[in-house]
């Protein structure tokens, strides 16, 4: 089979971000432009300014769609050449978008522009470290990334927005959307705290922050404890002391070597703390070999039949706890 295609083209005159033409035309006649935003561009708006007479702004959105006076994807019409459309929320947001004005009364001297922000792209923070400063006007989107290693412990991200106000949308392992995120944070003039609950921390973390008006002077500090390195459990001997609120993690491994059984552990204290247990890598709130949980710090875990090697065990507090004791044992084989 033979099969020929073709993509229709843009018609008009490109319009290039920032840069003003200046037009006239007849009532009742169309000129066509049209502009491309790239991806991850943002504050996309076309507008019209100044001259004499009254010419509408349309515009839809693809080099094949040429907007009529019945067919378009936005369309401004005040009266006068005052007129603006902007891509926003729901929008197509890259790509090409078709432009036109409709002559309603004969118009001269028309300014027309499109303006758009190009994609700053990511910037990686590192923990404690607030970003370097930044501005952004409404829709704006700045990315910040962060990598959280394992065992590390109270994540937190702080926006702090002198002048303006801004939000931010936060996710892990993927960029956040505006309709797809874990966490979110807004503020006006001041500081948002946002702590991840519920979740690993573990992986990359992606933070948005979309300008709900204009703002300036802005800073971004990710933060999380360091995680300290796990304690050896000897068999059969006790821990103690272990003690913290909801999220504080105790990590810690043992040996079990081969032909050993009845591997269990267990926990006893006051408060809320929960035990998890995984083979040759440390466990997480989701990764795990074998949980207790239950509304109490008097937790229990038990193999049989445990593969030799070493296991990794974290106590983690589900709500404050206090004086829990931690004993790791198993049974050796016997001659």
């Amino acid at each position: 089979t033979l099969r020929a295609s073709y993509e229709k083209q843009a018609i008009g005159t490109r319009l290039e971000n920032g840069v003003p033409l200046t037009v006239s035309g007849w009532a009742g006649t169309w000129q066509h432009f049209y502009v491309t935003f790239p991806p991850g561009a943002t504050e996309q708006i076309v507008r019209t300014s100044g001259g004499t007479g009254d010419a509408d702004l349309y515009a839809s959105f693809g080099a094949a769609n040429v907007p009529t006076l019945s067919a378009y994807h936005k369309r401004s019409a005040w009266g006068d050449n005052s007129e603006f459309v902007s891509v926003v929320a729901g929008d197509p947001t890259s790509g090409t978008w078709q432009i036109a004005l409709y002559g309603m009364r004969p118009y001269s001297n028309v300014t027309i522009v499109a303006s758009y922000t190009p994609d700053p792209g990511t910037l990686a923070l590192s923990s404690g470290v607030p970003s370097p400063s930044f501005i952004g006007n409404t829709g704006s989107r700045r990315m910040f990334s962060i990598d959280v290693p394992q065992g590390a412990q109270n994540l937190r991200f702080k926006l702090q927005v002198p002048t303006g106000s801004a939000d931010m949308f936060i996710k892990r392992g993927v960029a956040p959307t505006l309709t797809s995120y874990s966490h979110y944070g807004s503020l006006y003039q001041g500081v948002s705290t946002v702590t991840p609950t519920y979740t690993d921390l573990p992986g990359t973390w992606y933070v948005m922050v979309r300008g709900k008006t204009s703002y300036e002077g802005a800073t971004l500090t990710a933060t999380f404890d360091s995680p300290t390195p796990p304690r050896v459990l000897a068999n059969n001997v006790p821990i103690t002391g272990l003690a913290g609120s909801y999220g504080t993690e105790h990590r810690f491994v043992i040996d079990v070597p081969p032909g050993a059984s009845n591997l269990a552990f267990t926990t006893a204290g006051t408060g809320d703390s929960d035990v998890f247990a995984r083979f040759g890598a440390p466990p997480t709130i989701s990764l795990y070999d074998k949980r207790a949980s239950s509304f109490s710090a008097n937790e229990t875990i038990t193999l049989p039949a445990a593969t030799a090697g070493r296991w990794h065990v974290m106590v983690r507090g589900y709500a404050a706890f206090s004086a829990v004791q931690l004993v790791g044992r198993y049974d050796l084989m016997q001659d």
